[in-house]
């Protein structure tokens, strides 16, 4: 199979400001025959190229695929505003969620500080009013001014209870 073989047109420079077109060919093989060839010589002359079959074949799929890629229709440039918008609204709305969310555990964590320094207080203050009692002052108070006197043993009553029912002793009778 033979392969198509292409050539490179020759290309042409424009000469001073005169706007006159020399080709590149002429000048380099009248004037400068003894000097050896530069890179900007080899790019001005006229080289074939062999282009493949899978080369040309891929250079029109890819210049379909820019076409295609290129081409944005009203209906495609619609969807993508709404779907923009939509992107925004959601992110907007995420934000809006991460900032509260951070706003609360500030809260939380100042009300959880604030309960555990009521805790303690209250406990603070339970302790004191349970070391402020005096057992002794209360019963002299009750038999002295108030008049309480202890029970006689004829008017203590035994009863049998439910076995659902309980007692519960807080502390030690004194007789």
């Amino acid at each position: 199979m033979k392969l198509p073989v292409r050539k490179k047109p020759v290309k042409t420079r424009q000469a001073g400001k005169s706007g006159i077109r020399r080709s590149s060919q002429s000048r380099t093989d009248t004037r400068n025959q003894d000097r050896p060839q530069t890179a900007a010589d080899a790019f001005w002359e006229e080289k074939p190229t062999r282009i493949s079959h899978q080369d040309v074949e891929a250079r029109i799929a890819a210049r379909k695929n820019q076409q295609r890629t290129s081409h944005m229709n009203l209906g495609y440039v619609l969807f993508m505003v709404i779907l923009l918008g939509a992107m925004t609204v959601t992110l907007i709305g995420y934000i809006t969620l991460r900032s509260d969310l951070s706003t609360t555990r500030n809260e939380i964590t100042e009300l959880e500080a604030q309960l555990s320094e009521l805790k303690a207080a209250n406990d603070e203050t339970y302790n004191e009013i349970n070391n402020s009692i005096d057992m002794e002052k209360i019963k002299d108070r009750a038999i002295n001014d108030l008049g309480m006197q202890y029970a006689e043993e004829s008017q203590i009553v035994t009863y049998s209870g439910n076995s659902g029912d309980s007692v519960h002793q807080v502390s030690d009778l004194d007789n």
